[in-house]
């Protein structure tokens, strides 16, 4: 029986104010095993977050994470990379463990650009260490890619660079996780159990970098996604209780399970 561990690394301003960065963690099982582990998006205070999330969660650590999916080349999505390789370096170091790879996957054109912030932030410190080998590559992957069973293929946002979103199907589930921008192809939703979306702001028609949380919902009742987990809001749109009630409101009307989750949650499928 394969199942779904979705963990929320980081959710935006307005519920995880210290450490805002998207992203998410990918725990696939089968028969209760782990089979993997990817992370979706590395900002600059992700390789933090991490450490937060292992405390709360000991069963995970950051050995697991092998596999890290970039949306777009924006610091709070990219910009962390380099710390991550050398927390897995001093990992290593601590558990005197010789040999890790790890694997950076963009369906954008952004390779080299990940290369570099790898180098800066941990190559050049591990030549100390020769013995203990932690090596990365980084794949360009227009079609998609397939990660310990997970199909995950992308989905194109319309924001202010381009960025792309990833589908995610594991056995019976299907997840769509979707940050920064809007769907540029909402048919994409068909068939998704479960909307990670970038919700910045809660009412109107959003932004050409954004989407609203009330276009969300019309999109989601149209394609019949039946769960809805908005990120990324506005910490000012949050604050607004009226706005935010009628989201809600409007979510309920729709049949749609509407979550707002905080950092360090985890969704079972």
């Amino acid at each position: 029986m394969k199942s779904l561990d979705l963990y929320f690394v980081g959710v935006g301003a307005a519920t995880d104010s210290a450490r805002a960065n998207t992203s998410i963690l990918l725990v696939p099982k089968e028969e209760g095993e782990v089979v993997g582990t990817v992370l979706i998006d590395c900002g600059l205070n992700v390789p933090y977050s991490l450490d937060g999330l292992f405390a709360k969660f000991p069963q995970l650590d950051i050995s697991m994470v092998t596999d890290v999916l970039i949306t777009h080349g924006d610091d709070d999505h990219r910009g962390g990379v380099g710390l991550f390789m050398l927390k897995h370096f001093e990992d290593m170091k601590k558990k005197g463990a010789i040999g890790r790879d790890v694997g950076f996957y963009s369906s954008l054109r952004m390779g080299s650009s990940i290369d570099r912030r790898i180098r800066e932030g941990y190559a050049g410190v591990v030549k100390e260490m020769p013995d203990i080998s932690l090596s990365w590559e980084t794949q360009y992957v227009p079609d998609g890619v397939m990660l310990h069973g997970m199909a995950i293929a992308p989905v194109k946002m319309r924001h202010t660079v381009a960025t792309r979103g990833y589908r995610i199907e594991y056995g019976d589930f299907t997840v769509l996780a979707g940050w920064d921008g809007s769907l540029v192809h909402p048919t994409s939703l068909i068939g998704v159990d479960l909307w990670v979306q970038d919700t910045y702001f809660m009412a109107g028609e959003g932004n050409k970098a954004h989407p609203s949380a009330e276009t969300v919902i019309r999109s989601a009742q149209k394609y019949g996604v039946p769960n809805l987990a908005m990120v990324h809001i506005s910490s000012d749109e949050y604050q607004d209780r009226d706005r935010f009630s009628s989201v809600i409101s409007q979510a309920s009307a729709a049949g749609i399970e509407l979550c707002i989750p905080k950092q360090y949650d985890r969704f079972i499928f």
